[in-house]
Parts: C-alpha cells; structure tokens; sequence
C-alpha cells in the first residue's frame, strides 16, 4: 500500500487528526509557506507547516491499520512500513526535531519502536 497514513500531515487543515501532548511556549501553530521556515517544501500541494515554540511541544497521531484496509493476514506477514517525514527549522531561531514511530498491538502495547538519532538527516 503506497499512501501516506498520516492524516494531515502538513497542517493544511490545521491541528485537526493530532493529539497535542504536550504544549509549551508559544505552543503549536500552523504557519504559511514559506513564513519564517524561509523556503517552499517543493511537494504538490503542500503550502502549509506545523511550528512550535522554543520549549517542549509534542503532537501524536495513533493509525489503526486494520481500519486502513490492512487485513489480519497482511500485518500477521509483517509487511515493510516506509516512513517519511518533512519538517524545517524556522530561520529566527535554532531548533530541535524529533520523531518516535511506534508499532501498538491492539491492547496499546508496543511491539517495536523506531527513533532516529537526532543527528540524523
């Protein structure tokens, strides 16, 4: 299945589909391109990004693949997830960028978990 799961990826539609679970400083907002990021994505269609403060703020999205249309059978053979993200510094001040991916059983429970270092590209 080559589709992006997530939903509203970018913010085009605001905050909506993502739990804020952690809010602070100036707290989430969604900005225009290019805004203060200082350049365009490059992506059809993508106009908009998600900005943040100088402290702490966390957003999460949980996707149930059986409701994606995955069958039982296909995630029993454990099929290969491709995970892309797109995210800018603003050009006013530094940053830090992190991403968890986390596999959850049906009970919420992790099953395996992917966090790139931080120094990654």
């Amino acid at each position: 299945m080559a589709k992006n799961l997530l939903k509203n990826p970018s913010g085009e539609e605001l905050l909506e589909f993502w739990e804020l679970t952690e809010n602070g400083g100036s707290q989430w907002k969604v900005e225009e391109m290019p805004g203060d990021c200082g350049s365009d994505s490059g992506l059809d269609g993508v106009t908009k990004y998600f900005a943040t403060s100088f402290e702490l703020c966390l957003k999460r999205q949980v996707i149930e693949l059986l409701a994606e249309d995955f069958s039982s059978e296909q995630l029993d053979a454990q099929p290969p997830i491709t995970v892309e993200d797109w995210y800018c510094g603003r050009s006013d001040c530094g940053c830090t960028y992190q991403m968890t991916v986390t596999l959850l059983d049906e009970n919420q429970e992790v099953i395996e978990e992917f966090k790139p270092d931080p120094g990654d590209p």
